[in-house]
Protein backbone atom coordinates (compact mmCIF):
# COMPACT_ATOMS: atom_id res chain seq x y z
CA UNK A 1 0.00 0.00 0.00
CA UNK A 2 2.54 2.49 0.59
CA UNK A 3 4.45 2.24 -2.89
CA UNK A 4 1.32 2.96 -4.51
CA UNK A 5 0.64 5.97 -2.41
CA UNK A 6 4.71 7.33 -2.95
CA UNK A 7 4.03 6.39 -6.50
CA UNK A 8 0.63 8.24 -6.64
CA UNK A 9 2.31 11.22 -4.81
CA UNK A 10 5.17 10.99 -7.25
CA UNK A 11 2.59 11.28 -10.47
CA UNK A 12 0.66 14.03 -8.98
CA UNK A 13 3.80 16.22 -8.37
CA UNK A 14 5.38 15.23 -12.14
CA UNK A 15 1.39 16.51 -13.14
CA UNK A 16 1.45 19.61 -10.98
CA UNK A 17 5.01 20.66 -12.44
CA UNK A 18 4.16 19.80 -16.33
CA UNK A 19 1.34 21.73 -15.45
CA UNK A 20 2.84 24.78 -14.03
CA UNK A 21 5.37 24.25 -16.59
CA UNK A 22 2.98 24.80 -19.52
CA UNK A 23 1.53 27.76 -18.14
CA UNK A 24 4.80 29.26 -17.62
CA UNK A 25 5.33 29.04 -21.05
CA UNK A 26 1.64 30.02 -22.03
CA UNK A 27 2.14 33.47 -20.23
CA UNK A 28 5.67 33.83 -21.50
CA UNK A 29 4.13 33.43 -24.73
CA UNK A 30 1.36 35.65 -24.64
CA UNK A 31 4.27 38.03 -22.85
CA UNK A 32 5.98 38.08 -26.33
CA UNK A 33 2.26 38.90 -28.19
CA UNK A 34 1.77 41.87 -25.78
CA UNK A 35 5.48 43.16 -25.74
CA UNK A 36 6.37 43.07 -29.46
CA UNK A 37 2.68 44.59 -30.52
CA UNK A 38 3.27 47.66 -27.58
CA UNK A 39 6.93 47.81 -29.10
CA UNK A 40 5.97 47.99 -32.40
CA UNK A 41 3.55 50.71 -32.01
CA UNK A 42 5.85 52.90 -30.26
CA UNK A 43 8.09 52.57 -33.62
CA UNK A 44 5.57 52.76 -36.00
CA UNK A 45 5.02 56.21 -33.98
CA UNK A 46 8.33 57.53 -34.04
CA UNK A 47 9.56 59.16 -37.19
CA UNK A 48 13.16 57.61 -37.78
CA UNK A 49 14.14 59.95 -40.63
CA UNK A 50 15.36 62.99 -38.32
CA UNK A 51 17.34 62.82 -35.02
CA UNK A 52 15.32 65.72 -33.51
CA UNK A 53 11.48 64.42 -34.37
CA UNK A 54 12.99 61.19 -33.35
CA UNK A 55 13.41 62.41 -29.90
CA UNK A 56 10.67 64.19 -29.41
CA UNK A 57 8.24 61.33 -31.10
CA UNK A 58 9.54 59.20 -28.33
CA UNK A 59 8.56 61.76 -25.57
CA UNK A 60 4.77 61.74 -26.20
CA UNK A 61 2.21 60.90 -23.17
CA UNK A 62 1.53 57.88 -25.13
CA UNK A 63 4.90 56.51 -25.89
CA UNK A 64 6.05 56.70 -22.48
CA UNK A 65 3.13 55.24 -21.46
CA UNK A 66 3.43 52.65 -23.85
CA UNK A 67 7.30 52.34 -22.26
CA UNK A 68 5.64 51.85 -18.68
CA UNK A 69 3.89 49.19 -20.06
CA UNK A 70 6.36 47.75 -21.52
CA UNK A 71 8.56 48.34 -17.87
CA UNK A 72 5.66 46.51 -16.36
CA UNK A 73 5.34 43.46 -18.95
CA UNK A 74 8.86 42.84 -18.64
CA UNK A 75 8.88 42.39 -14.47
CA UNK A 76 5.77 40.85 -13.92
CA UNK A 77 7.38 38.34 -16.57
CA UNK A 78 10.96 37.96 -14.76
CA UNK A 79 10.75 35.46 -12.89
CA UNK A 80 8.33 33.13 -15.08
CA UNK A 81 10.74 33.02 -17.93
CA UNK A 82 11.39 29.15 -18.69
CA UNK A 83 14.39 28.66 -18.58
CA UNK A 84 15.07 27.91 -22.48
CA UNK A 85 13.97 31.55 -22.92
CA UNK A 86 15.91 33.55 -21.22
CA UNK A 87 18.62 34.71 -23.37
CA UNK A 88 15.53 35.81 -25.62
CA UNK A 89 14.05 37.86 -22.79
CA UNK A 90 17.30 39.29 -22.06
CA UNK A 91 17.05 40.76 -25.79
CA UNK A 92 13.50 41.91 -24.99
CA UNK A 93 15.50 44.00 -21.98
CA UNK A 94 18.07 45.30 -24.56
CA UNK A 95 15.52 47.14 -26.98
CA UNK A 96 13.64 48.70 -23.68
CA UNK A 97 16.88 50.25 -22.67
CA UNK A 98 17.29 51.34 -26.26
CA UNK A 99 14.29 52.94 -25.94
CA UNK A 100 14.71 54.48 -22.57
CA UNK A 101 18.16 55.69 -24.08
CA UNK A 102 16.41 57.59 -26.54
CA UNK A 103 13.72 58.66 -24.08
CA UNK A 104 16.51 60.17 -21.77
CA UNK A 105 18.21 61.81 -25.15
CA UNK A 106 17.58 65.56 -25.23
CA UNK A 107 18.61 67.32 -28.78
CA UNK A 108 18.91 70.30 -26.83
CA UNK A 109 21.76 69.16 -25.78
CA UNK A 110 23.18 67.51 -28.69
CA UNK A 111 26.40 69.41 -28.96
CA UNK A 112 27.42 68.51 -25.92
CA UNK A 113 27.24 64.75 -26.28
CA UNK A 114 30.26 62.92 -27.22
CA UNK A 115 30.58 61.08 -30.79
CA UNK A 116 29.74 58.01 -28.77
CA UNK A 117 26.75 59.32 -26.93
CA UNK A 118 25.45 60.49 -30.22
CA UNK A 119 26.45 56.74 -32.14
CA UNK A 120 24.37 55.58 -29.40
CA UNK A 121 21.50 57.27 -29.81
CA UNK A 122 21.78 57.19 -33.78
CA UNK A 123 21.57 53.52 -33.51
CA UNK A 124 18.92 52.96 -31.79
CA UNK A 125 17.17 55.22 -33.93
CA UNK A 126 17.85 52.73 -36.93
CA UNK A 127 17.54 49.73 -34.63
CA UNK A 128 14.04 51.17 -34.00
CA UNK A 129 13.55 51.97 -37.73
CA UNK A 130 14.53 48.15 -38.16
CA UNK A 131 12.09 46.77 -36.21
CA UNK A 132 8.90 48.87 -37.33
CA UNK A 133 7.67 46.01 -39.73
Amino acid sequence: MKIYRKTFFVILLLIGLLTFNGCAKNEYREFKVQFNNIYSKIAKSVDTTDTNKALQDIKSDENKNRIKELRVLLKNIKDKVPEAKKEEYHVYIEWYNGLILLKEASYSQWNEYTFIQKSNVWTEIAVLNARKE
